[in-house]
């Protein structure tokens, strides 16, 4: 399944758009059903009440703590600096905050202040609603980055960038003749900010995309039902959001409900058309419904992704190392580097390889680049207890290369 998610790593970390692509085999297929209403797509007698709290009112929500730090420190480095600047100096340079770079998982406003981190979309999150609050002009954006794929069990998830700027709404600026400076907010450095394509996007679509995350994060740890009312919620959001839509099929996927799967993956294209994430999770759920010569035809209209591409490579990769062929092993994890050259997850099977072929110095080189483009906290102390192991140990040693479950 493809899913899409907004977060990024640790090297260029930032990132915010969760697409699923259900691992399998992806002009209209012949024989569809009539477009539904977006109403129709939903079931909600097919699943269980949510297990967790899923509000809309929750994403940009500042805790009792978010308003005291407002009036204390924020209110102190405005005073030197500006509003703008002062609330940036505050959030990430001041020894009693600095928010640091984690993708565990996507936290809204009060949860990324709390932890002092969090991904992209939770960065751009929590400033925006500061800044909001202070009166600030808030300006969200989906930056557009090298294309970038984590698989997380069945699921590959393909990794978008968002960030925020800040400034004084244009009427004070107008009025005082005030500088109208802004600054911009985001994981990225700005020497790797230069010249990227960015777009404009609605504080709704921010909303979104963090209910599209937690949903695809909530399928990733087989919480099905979650999922659904995560959906169910972003789409209330905003309705235009068409990988809300690509997630519902995957969603219906998992429980088993083909018909269901077909119809949101379907009204995802009609928002959509040329999403390659929604044409392979169709032409998987075609195939699951006996329909393998619609599928045939939609895979020969939308020849498989990327992604797919990807896939295959990591799990022929997988089964050659299993097999103990690694040198069929080690062309297929470099193929799928060449798609998606920042894995954290792919850097690591590439070390298991060539330890396996007892090449020590190249196994420790893929470690450390697992170490530098991992997502969270987790992930690095995992790497790094790895390099220290393979450091100590000289006789013969080899790495448990199921990493995309430990991971």
């Amino acid at each position: 399944m493809i899913a899409a998610r907004n977060f990024e790593k640790a090297r260029r970390p930032g990132a915010v758009l969760l697409l699923c692509l259900a691992l399998a085999a992806c002009a209209d297929a012949p024989g569809s059903a009539p477009m539904p209403t977006r109403e129709a797509l939903f079931a909600d007698a097919s699943f269980a009440p949510p297990s967790e709290r899923i509000a809309a009112s929750d994403v940009f929500q500042l805790s009792p703590e978010m308003h005291a730090y407002l009036e204390s420190r924020v209110a102190e480095e405005a005073k030197q600096h500006g509003e703008a600047r002062g609330l940036v100096e505050a959030l990430f340079r001041d020894r009693w905050l600095k928010i640091d770079y984690d993708a565990e998982f996507t936290r809204n406003a009060a949860q990324a202040f709390e932890a002092r981190a969090g991904n992209c979309l939770s960065l751009a999150i929590v400033t925006g609603a500061m800044a909001r609050e202070m009166g600030l002009d808030v300006r969200y954006q989906s930056v557009r980055t090298s294309e970038h794929w984590e698989r997380d069990g069945d699921l590959l998830e393909l990794v978008g960038h968002v960030n925020v700027s800040v400034g004084l709404p244009v009427p004070t600026v107008r009025s005082w003749g005030l500088n109208t400076d802004r600054w911009t907010v985001d994981f990225l450095p700005p020497a790797e900010m230069k010249g990227l394509e960015t777009r404009p996007i609605s504080e709704a679509r921010v909303t979104a995309m963090f209910m599209n995350n937690r949903a695809a994060e909530a399928l990733a740890h087989q919480r099905t039902d979650d999922a659904y009312w995560w959906i169910r919620s972003g789409v209330a959001a905003d309705p235009s959001f068409s990988a809300l839509y690509n997630t519902l099929g995957v969603t219906y996927l998992r429980k088993g409900l083909l018909p269901r799967a077909e119809s949101a993956l379907r009204y995802a294209l009609s928002i959509a058309p040329d999403s390659a994430e929604s044409w392979n999770n169709l032409a998987v759920v075609l195939r699951r419904d006996g329909r393998g010569e619609q599928a045939a035809a939609v895979e020969r209209e939308h020849p498989r992704t990327r992604a797919a591409a990807l896939a295959a490579a990591i799990d022929g990769g997988m089964r050659a190392n299993a097999s103990g062929d690694y040198d069929r092993a080690l062309e297929l994890f470099n193929r799928a580097l060449r798609t998606s050259r920042d894995s954290h997850q792919i850097h690591y099977l590439l070390a298991v390889t060539y330890l396996n072929l007892g090449d020590r110095r190249h196994a420790m080189e893929h470690l450390r680049e697992a170490e530098d483009y991992s997502l969270t906290a987790r992930q690095r102390s995992v790497y790094a207890s790895k390099i220290e192991l393979l450091k100590s140990t000289r006789s013969s040693f080899r790495l448990d290369p199921d990493v995309l479950q430990a991971n």
